[in-house]
């Protein structure tokens, strides 16, 4: 995987994913939230809900007492590298 001409990682697919492993966090919230998350969190997508939002984020620790532990993918280990969160 290359970032503006440097070499950030070479190897699989698996290990690229792993590169994220205990960093990829579900956190719901309501639609009032959105801006605070967005500044404090590298936010992978989100999805809107009935009455709130479903967040897919990165952090090297446990955002809050709700945040659920995600298994990450390829895309995940992509965006823990180009923002400097490895776990």
């Amino acid at each position: 995987m290359i970032n503006q001409g440097e070499v950030l990682f070479r190897g699989s697919v698996d290990a690229l994913a792993g590169k994220a492993k205990n960093a990829v966090w579900e956190l719901t919230a309501p639609y009032s939230q959105y801006d605070r998350i967005e500044k404090e969190y590298v936010i992978i997508s989100s999805r809107k809900e009935r009455d709130h939002v479903v967040f897919r984020i990165l952090a090297s620790e446990k955002p809050n007492a709700e945040a659920l532990p995600v298994q990450p993918g390829i895309e995940d280990g992509y965006m823990a590298l180009i923002n400097g969160v490895i776990a």
